[in-house]
């Protein structure tokens, strides 16, 4: 009895520890399932950090089907600014994979920075939108920035505007906007997203895995910029 008891525990400890993670200073829960977006089968495995503290998310196929990946923030966010630094490739993803890098409250409160061309190669490769209905894209099949690794990605969620910017590694804008339609930027707070999917659920067009790595994720508050300056 006492021995059922130990594996018990220690399948609920597997199952804990698959669905949540620390990394960059902050604790995240993982997605599993089936859900969305697109009608996914999220797996919660599909995401480690590695010993020099980079943040793996992986797109697979095993157990005959596509697993996608999801954190969660535990805390909860609000006006400031957002920063991701992707170590590798990540503006030229295959034609029906999306990485999103966002803060989510509902559909009509979210703020998205996402790297996807949704099925079309001929389309622009990265997106910032402000939900329900503000977007505006960037970085055409032809860009010199197309196979870019090192992009920091940001945006400052201001009660008045939002401003995003991609960045490459040799410093140069790659992407910059201000979205100032303030019926559209959220007034709430939101937890902090990153995911890996695959639009509509629809496999890699050459049914390879994909690996996105971030070094890093960093959020500032008005109170540390006012403090400090910008970063």
């Amino acid at each position: 009895m006492r021995k059922s008891i130990f594996i018990l525990i220690g399948i609920i400890l597997l199952i804990s520890n698959a669905s949540a993670l620390s990394w960059s200073g902050y604790d995240w829960t993982l997605k599993s399932g089936i859900k969305g977006p697109g009608s996914n089968y999220w797996n919660p495995n599909n995401a480690y950090v590695d010993s020099d503290g980079n943040l793996h998310l992986e797109l697979n196929y095993s157990d005959d089907r596509w697993n996608c990946v999801e954190l969660d923030s535990v805390k909860d966010f609000k006006y400031g600014k957002y920063t991701w630094v992707v170590s590798s490739q990540s503006l030229n993803l295959d034609e029906n994979v999306v990485l999103g890098l966002f803060t989510y409250t509902d559909d009509n409160h979210e703020i998205d920075i996402e790297s996807g061309q949704w099925g079309d190669s001929s389309s622009d490769h990265l997106h910032f939108t402000c939900q329900p209905d503000q977007t505006i894209t960037f970085v055409p099949p032809t860009s010199s920035y197309i196979n870019a690794t090192g992009v920091t990605y940001t945006f400052d969620w201001q009660p008045t505007y939002i401003h995003y910017t991609a960045i490459a590694s040799d410093g140069k804008i790659i992407a910059n906007w201000y979205c100032t339609d303030t019926g559209s930027i959220p007034t709430v707070n939101a937890k902090v997203m990153m995911n890996l999917w695959l639009q509509r659920g629809v496999p890699p067009s050459n049914d390879k895995p994909v690996e996105v790595i971030i070094r890093s994720f960093y959020w500032s508050s008005d109170k540390d910029f006012f403090c400090h300056g910008p970063i």
